[in-house]
């Protein structure tokens, strides 16, 4: 797991790599870390690694944006 802490756009971001469980019971730290945060009026993000391509998924994604954007268009 990795901790970003990004202070000028108010983000307090929780990456967990592909294996690791984010709903596990989470350390005292850190939620220590999302209380301080919340009542800072901080963003909580958590992004989890998947297991799929991303080459593939970003491929779709494209596509469907440019059919929605020529749908529009139409």
């Amino acid at each position: 797991m990795k901790i970003e802490i990004d202070d000028e756009n108010k983000i307090l971001a929780f990456w967990f790599a592909n294996g690791e469980n984010s709903s596990d019971e989470m350390p005292q730290m850190i939620s220590t870390l999302i209380e301080k945060y919340r009542r800072k009026k901080y963003i909580i993000a958590v992004y989890k690694s998947g297991d799929k391509s991303l080459k593939d998924l970003t491929t779709e994604l494209v596509l469907a944006n440019y059919r929605s954007i020529n749908n529009a268009l139409a």
